[in-house]
């Protein structure tokens, strides 16, 4: 099963670094599980996506979508349309999640 993230952004590059890492960081224990997460850079001007091109080999279930400055509710639609998940899981980029953030929703599912 694929999990998507779909992540919208704006402006928000300090605490969005965090939140990727935690989600780089989860611990799945079923090998039928994957997941990406999908970024979706809102028309940020505070480096985002030059961000995330550089740090592709840290990050490796990111996928970043580039939009014009339209709000987060046109970024997670934009991050629906590019996702390939089975589930969507939509969360904000100010949220540092735990290493079982993924698998318990897996689980509750």
């Amino acid at each position: 099963m694929l999990v998507s993230v779909v992540i919208p952004s704006y402006n928000r590059l300090p605490i969005l670094k965090k939140c990727l890492l935690s989600l780089e960081n989860q611990s799945i224990s079923n090998p039928r599980f994957e997941y990406e997460v999908i970024v979706v850079d809102d028309g940020s001007t505070d480096g985002t996506s030059e961000w995330l091109d550089r740090n592709t080999d840290l990050l490796p279930h990111v996928r970043l979508i580039e939009q014009k400055h339209g709000g987060p509710a046109s970024g997670r639609n934009n991050g629906v349309n590019n996702s390939k998940g089975e589930v969507i899981v939509f969360i904000d980029s100010d949220l540092v999640v735990k290493s079982n953030f993924l698998s318990s929703h897996i689980r509750t599912l």
